[in-house]
């Protein structure tokens, strides 16, 4: 069983100083090869993000090795890398979890740009929407082709497969693929429109007997734009509607408004400001049909040379239905978090940050806040 001990992690950010003044990259053959470390403790007010209210003390380490190859009509990046947590009083707890990725980019002239990804990750957290701790294996695989065919006027096909299987008894696996066609217009050099359809089905496969999973058909209808809106204002929006359609008995069609976006401002060279927002329609892992909105601002500024701030605050709103209606849930959450960095050397950095949760909710367990502490170093070689 994996125990990280106080001393192992202080022990652990000492090491990870000493080679700090390690080589920042290895060149290898029209790209390189770069490496990172972390090593961190988190005071965590509560755990498993319940109305339980179980705090401990957790240290993170974490190291990952990546290739970048960003020259020429083809790029490539790739990583593979772990994560150990170790809890200080529930070492039942303690996790370590692999991760790999993979990203493909061909852009043979400015009117066509294809891009492919493919990533796997185990991830033990803290899941706010079934109120306890999980651990799953998350794979991930999707693609995209932009082909302007004529003038400005383009296409633009999407696709994806995503499966979450939950290793923690009693959580459901969750499969979805996805497929879309959007009609692209380049309103100018630097921003482009979009309209058009996606498709998605999504189904889980119940954990526990006697309780129906289930399975959804979604469309969803959108028109969007993407690029630089306005002198230092970039982002993507995608604006619409999604209807979604239930193959199994015991579940109503329904239908939400559909966002995501994200724009950012910079404000100067050492000040930016960014808006993050979306709303839509997903699955969860107890078997449920959940409907989310959320808005996150957030600043980010160079206070001084070495030294810069991030922070945020957010807001959200989730309602969850299961089979006939059971296990209705509504939320309503607030967030607020903060970062200082501090960079020791030019492959070296040190952090502290902060965060807290309050969740509002119509059932007990989910009635809950957080917070969370903790500092960190982080070393590039």
């Amino acid at each position: 069983m994996l125990v990280i001990s106080r001393s192992t992690l202080l022990a652990t950010l000492v090491g990870m100083l000493t080679i700090s003044s390690a080589h920042a990259f290895v060149t290898l053959g029209h790209g390189r090869l770069v490496g990172s470390t972390l090593a961190r403790a988190d005071y965590d007010s509560n755990i498993f993000v319940s109305n339980r209210q179980v705090e401990d003390m957790v240290g993170t380490l974490t190291g990952e090795v990546r290739y970048i190859r960003d020259a020429g009509i083809v790029s490539l990046e790739a990583a593979a890398g772990a994560s150990w947590l170790g809890f200080a009083e529930h070492s039942e707890l303690n996790s370590f979890d692999p991760h790999l990725e993979a990203r493909l980019g061909y852009e043979p002239s400015d009117k066509t740009e294809a891009r492919a990804g493919l990533t796997f990750r185990r991830n033990s957290i803290g899941n706010e929407t079934v109120n306890a701790r999980t651990e799953s294996n998350d794979f991930n695989l999707d693609g995209s082709l932009d082909h302007v065919t004529t003038g400005k006027i383009g296409l633009r096909l999407t696709g994806a497969y995503v499966m979450s299987n939950y290793l923690t008894a009693g959580y459901s696996d969750i499969e979805s693929y996805s497929a879309g066609a959007h009609a692209l217009y380049e309103y100018s050099p630097k921003l482009k429109l979009l309209a058009g359809i996606t498709t998605l089905e999504s189904w889980t496969d119940s954990a526990v007997v006697g309780r129906a999973g289930i399975d959804t058909r979604d469309w969803r209808y959108t028109v969007g734009a993407e690029g630089e809106f306005a002198p230092k204002i970039t982002g993507g929006v995608s604006a619409g509607v999604v209807q979604r359609h239930f193959k199994k008995a015991g579940f109503d069609d329904t239908g939400s408004f559909y966002f995501s976006g994200q724009v950012t401002w910079t404000a100067s060279e050492k000040t930016s400001w960014s808006a993050i927002a979306s709303e839509d329609l997903s699955v969860t892992a107890a078997d449920q049909s959940a409907r989310t909105s959320s808005l996150t601002l957030s600043l980010n500024r160079q206070l001084v040379e070495k030294l810069s701030f991030s922070g945020s605050i957010g807001a959200d709103r989730s309602t969850y239905t299961g089979f006939n209606g059971i296990g209705a849930r509504k939320d309503d959450g607030y967030t607020a978090r903060a970062r200082v960095d501090y960079t020791l050397r030019d492959n070296a950095s040190f952090d502290v940050s902060a965060g807290y949760r309050d969740n509002d909710s119509t059932i007990a367990i989910s009635d809950y806040d957080r917070f969370n502490f903790g500092a960190g170093i982080t070393v590039r070689f």
